[in-house]
Parts: C-alpha cells; structure tokens; sequence
C-alpha cells in the first residue's frame, strides 16, 4: 500500500513539474512574440472616417433630380437623415419613395388630394420638408409593422391602401428597385 501512495506521490509531482515547465515555456514564448512586436515600428491602423449622411443622401437626390436648388436639397437631404434615424428606415428607400411620390417636389398634389414631397397627407403640413417626410417615413413605418416586415406588401399598401391593386406592387417594386441602385452607387 505504502508504494502505491509513493508512486501516485511520484505521479502528482511529475505531472506538476510537467504543467509548471509548460506553463513557463508558453510564457517566454509570448514574452519573445511581445519583446520582437515592440520593437518595429508599429503604425496606427488608418480609421475610415463616417460617411456623411446628408452629403450622401444630397448625392443621390442630384442623380435623381439635378435641378434642385441648394437650399431645398439641403433641407430634403437632412429631412430625409432624421426620418431614417428616428424610424430605421433606410434613407435609400425613403428617397426612393419622395421621389416616386413626387419626384422631390413639395408642390405635388395627387388626384386623390394627398400632398407634398411623400404624398402622405391632404393636410396643409406638406409645406415644411421635415414634417412631410417625417409624416411619410412614420407611415411607412407603420405599413411596414401592419405587414410583419413584408417591405414589397408595405409599400403597395403606402401606395394603394389597405388592399393594394395590382398597379400598387408594380411602384413597390420600382422603388425596392431604385433604393438598390442608390445603394449600390454608393459601393463603386
């Protein structure tokens, strides 16, 4: 009995001084990887500053519209920023929609009464950019959640009501379209 307990003594201490040995080695080794990193010279990795927001969406709303006079396409262009923050609605298909709505005009009226750069109201708010298109983003939001997510039914139904005729999935379908072009401008 007594040389089992000598052997198993025997087996702790080997085992120990094994793992305590490859404990050390590790060490050094990382030490030696450290000490050879620090001593070249080590540049600091080059940051990609944050696109800006508007000057992009001002970009994309001068391809598709050129004739817009600076002011409004700085007003359309921050309008369009804050509507996207505030509903996560990507700015791509919410100028998307402005410009198959209206083609970026405030002015426009549809046959139905409905006003302003997303034709969301017959009120008279359609006069101030950031209303209207807050107005326009919020209902599409809304469209959006009715639908559980279904982005083609949203938008025909933004289009053309609780139930969409068949003219209402051809916009939505024009619009899922030119926000993937916008985006995909952005990545050449």
């Amino acid at each position: 009995m007594n040389e089992r307990r000598k052997i198993s003594n025997r087996e702790i201490i080997t085992n120990l001084f094994f793992w305590a040995t490859k404990s050390i080695m590790l060490i050094l080794v990382i030490g030696c990887i450290v000490f050879q990193l620090s001593e070249r010279d080590l540049r600091a990795i080059r940051v990609i500053p944050p696109k800006d927001k508007v000057a992009e969406i001002k970009e994309d709303l001068k391809q598709l519209t050129p004739n817009l006079p600076n002011a409004y396409l700085e007003d359309v262009s921050k309008s369009i920023k804050v509507a996207s923050e505030v509903t996560s609605i990507n700015d791509k298909l919410i100028t998307s929609v402005a410009y198959y709505e209206s083609k970026m005009n405030h002015n426009a009226q549809s046959n139905k009464g409905y006003k302003g750069i997303m034709q969301a109201t017959t009120h008279d708010i359609y006069e101030f950019a950031e209303v209207d298109i807050m107005r326009g983003a919020k209902k599409m939001q809304n469209w959006i959640k009715y639908r559980n997510g279904d982005l083609r039914y949203a938008l025909a139904s933004y289009n053309g009501g609780t139930y969409p005729p068949p003219s209402s999935y051809l916009y939505a379908d024009k619009v899922i379209q030119l926000s993937r072009k916008l985006t995909n401008s952005r990545r050449m």
